[in-house]
């Protein structure tokens, strides 16, 4: 039965493959900055709270005020709040690093599930300064801040507590982000050349702006930040005494990290490159990254979409035509036939999709059939 399932998948790979190859789709030219900005919603992570039989009106209190900013509660939080009554619990299921003992409540922060299986950023005690610093931080603030501000990255520096080495990296860091927004282009955006958004309003011309925020080690308020940063790859707790700079977009979103002599202009261009370069794949799990936990509001702060006009003008047939808001264009105009327009070229794909439904379905059937005769 396994091997059947995995010849009629590998089937339909085939005839999707064979369907599509000749489909013209159109790569996606908005930067993948703002791409990420306007479509992939933040995973989230997963604070689990273990406790032992009820709770004192102390420790009540403490978890009323994790679950006020939880995603429960809040649409736009990114991290989930789960209680486990460990009295329920066998000992191999109780934490690790948790004393079985202990009538305290025990914490434990997970990366999300789609980026980092159970990896854990941090456990610990639940304590007043825990619930006050995990869900926000004044850097993580101000890195949405930023974002929602139009800047395309920021870049976080994250001090190694050596002078010698972090002034260096900053200073290397801000000189090459300063030449590189002179340098990099956005994709030309064909499709945006004067077509009104849907109020009716321009859509805005983006702009290639970093910044970098430096972030210490040591600072209490950035414990948990600092945490999610380096363990967000799994060799870079081996460098503690060396800086780091962490590039941020999206909502929220590390790309990677460079790591003390790893932070160069040479790297720092490729990262950026990226960052502006066109979406060339839209799915998120594909793109390489790890989320935040960010308390922002993203979906308000965006503002007009540059995706959705993409995808109006592009995908849906909406032709881009400077002075002509409806992107019809006449024969006269564009010298073609009109049956060859965008929406012409939607309306064909449609209909292949349907056909390499119709082709796979048959196929399918016919499999059945063969296979039941023998």
């Amino acid at each position: 039965m396994k091997n059947w399932r995995v010849s009629r998948i590998s089937l339909c790979l085939l005839l999707l493959g064979w369907i599509s190859s000749d489909l013209s789709v159109p790569a996606c030219d908005v930067p993948v900055f703002r791409y990420a900005l306007e479509r992939w919603p933040a995973d989230r992570y997963a604070l689990t709270v273990y406790h032992r039989g009820p709770l004192t009106p102390e420790d009540q209190s403490l978890l009323d005020s994790l679950d006020a900013r939880s995603s429960s509660q809040v649409p736009y939080s990114n991290y989930e709040l789960s209680l486990v009554d460990l009295a329920e619990l066998q000992p191999p299921q109780i934490p690790e690093g948790f004393d079985p003992e202990s009538t305290s409540p025990w914490m434990e922060l997970k990366y999300p599930e789609y980026s980092l299986p159970n990896q854990i950023v941090w456990s610990g005690a639940l304590t007043p300064e825990v619930v006050h610093a995990l869900p926000d931080s004044p850097a993580r603030t101000e890195i949405a801040k930023r974002i929602l501000s139009a800047e395309t990255a920021v870049w976080i520096l994250l001090d190694s507590g050596d002078t010698a080495k972090d002034d260096p990296a900053f200073s290397l860091l801000e000189e090459t982000l300063n030449e590189l927004e002179k340098e990099l282009e956005i994709p030309e955006q064909t499709y945006l050349e004067g077509v009104p958004s849907a109020d009716g309003a321009t859509m805005p011309d983006l702009e290639i702006d970093f910044s970098v925020l430096r972030v210490s080690r040591t600072d209490p308020n950035e414990k948990f930040f600092v945490e999610m940063l380096i363990h967000s790859e799994p060799d870079l707790v081996d460098y503690a005494s060396e800086p780091m700079a962490f590039p941020v977009y999206g909502r929220g979103r590390v790309l990677y990290a460079l790591v003390g002599k790893g932070i160069t202009k040479e790297n720092i261009t490729e990262a950026c490159q990226f960052l502006v370069g066109p979406c060339s794949c839209q799915v998120k799990a594909l793109n390489p990254g790890v989320d935040l936990l960010i308390a922002a509001d993203w979906d308000a702060g965006v503002g007009e979409s540059l995706v959705a006009e993409w995808e109006r003008s592009t995908i849906m047939g909406v032709p881009s035509v400077p002075g002509n808001a409806t992107g019809e264009l006449s024969t006269a105009e564009n010298g073609a036939d009109p049956s060859s327009g965008p929406k012409e070229w939607a309306n064909r794909n449609i209909l292949w999709v349907l056909m390499a439904i119709v082709v796979i379905n048959a196929a399918f059937v016919l499999i059945v059939k063969l296979r039941r005769s023998k």
